[in-house]
């Protein structure tokens, strides 16, 4: 009989620990969410290394507490269409910038994308 208690009061303490220790990480997996989804977002639009490491880091910060239903967020065209603003866009700021203005306009223009859809 105390071995049946034992192992009931065992049971209960594990569980109670099991969802309490999910609901202390639920902030750390929303953010990795929100980092996998900017991050993907990123690498569609062209962004490389130092260029999606930026990017990524922004993107999350401005979307910190939003949800969303999968971290493939970024439909194909609406990369495509950011690609060919963002395109124009540092070409008129010269050879010189053409990076660093391709990568802000990218920046500039996956988050709104992605605050738009967000949750």
């Amino acid at each position: 009989m105390k071995s049946v208690w034992l192992g009931a009061v065992v049971s209960v303490s594990v569980f109670w620990l099991a969802s309490h220790s999910t609901t202390l990480n639920a902030s750390e997996n929303e953010s990795a969410t929100v980092k996998d989804v900017c991050e993907i977002a990123g690498e569609k639009v062209g962004l490389e290394s130092a260029g999606l490491a930026t990017m990524t880091a922004q993107c999350t910060k401005a979307l910190a507490g939003k949800f969303f239903e999968t971290d493939n967020v970024l439909s194909d065209e609406d990369a495509e269409g950011i690609e060919s603003r963002c395109v124009d866009e540092a070409q008129e700021a010269g050879e010189d910038d053409f990076d660093k203005a391709y990568e802000s306009c990218a920046t500039r223009e996956v988050i709104a994308a992605l605050k738009a859809v967000a949750q």
